[in-house]
């Protein structure tokens, strides 16, 4: 990831919220390897009821499905990282390094408005949605942030390393990083699913199961056409 992007000072523009979740909404939990077919049904069929909804499968979940495939890309991103911000990355990582309360509705600024300043305020914005675990941030809150607290920059930079490692090691440049861990998170959902119904196929609640792998599995395969190549593979 180019540092100097990441560095580019902000300048005003118009300010553009979109709030897509409620940052009281409970967090799902995910299919465990333990879990009875009864627990699995309900899990699943709250996740699909999120797809359904149009809304992010890895916000509502916590991001505690993509959790192993963010660490595979922590190896990569460790190596790209300066002095500081592999520090406040391990001090965050550890729990030693809280994050500063932010209010989404009110802590803005003004969104820069040329290219390059306004690319590294998006991804800087990512960084914050995957810190705080919400998909409420936007470019006008990381103006804001990157103003008002300074001394936690080296954390958003060293996070929108590890995003940008994850796009380059499944070729997903072109999702958002909502879209990716949405990706993530389906994958695991699925592949978790199968590990438990395996060997129950005849029992009452499997065709239950079976419709909520339908509506994850049709959003798993929107989201891998997106990516250049994947949509060809698949139909061939």
């Amino acid at each position: 990831m180019n540092d100097d992007a990441l560095d580019a000072q902000e300048q005003e523009g118009s300010m553009i919220i979109t709030l897509t979740m409620k940052s009281d909404t409970a967090i799902l939990d995910i299919p465990q390897n333990q879990d009875t077919l009864k627990v699995l049904c309900s899990k699943l069929a709250a996740i699909a009821d999120v797809i359904t909804a149009g809304q992010s499968v890895a916000v509502a979940t916590g991001y505690s499905a993509a959790a192993n495939q963010e660490q595979c890309a922590v190896e990569k991103a460790v190596g790209q990282m300066f002095p500081l911000e592999h520090e406040m990355w391990t001090c965050f990582q550890t729990g030693s390094c809280a994050l500063p309360d932010i209010d989404w509705r009110s802590n803005i600024d003004s969104t820069p408005l040329s290219t390059k300043p306004l690319k590294n305020a998006r991804r800087r914005a990512e960084a914050l949605n995957r810190l705080y675990k919400t998909d409420q941030a936007q470019p006008c809150h990381s103006v804001w942030f990157t103003k008002h607290h300074l001394v936690y920059l080296p954390l958003v930079k060293a996070m929108a390393r590890v995003i940008g490692a994850e796009r380059d090691l499944v070729g997903g440049g072109i999702l958002t990083v909502t879209q990716l861990a949405d990706l993530q998170s389906i994958n695991k959902i699925l592949s978790v699913t199968g590990q438990i119904v395996s060997g129950h196929v005849s029992e009452p609640l499997v065709p239950r199961i079976y419709l909520a792998q339908t509506v994850l599995a049709s959003r798993r395969d929107t989201l891998r056409d997106l990516i250049p190549g994947r949509k060809r593979k698949r139909e061939a």
